[in-house]
């Protein structure tokens, strides 16, 4: 599952999060920013 995280206590940041909804397992962490550019999208 990918889910839309906000790092508050970081650097604010969004971040795109793929884990695993049964065993909590982190699998990866994208900045949301260059998910965005990855589809095309400028803002």
């Amino acid at each position: 599952m990918k889910e839309l995280w906000y790092h508050e206590q970081g650097d604010r940041s969004w971040l795109v999060v793929t884990r695993n909804t049964i065993t909590h397992e982190i699998t990866s962490v994208e900045l949301a920013r260059d998910v965005a550019r990855s589809m095309g999208r400028t803002k």
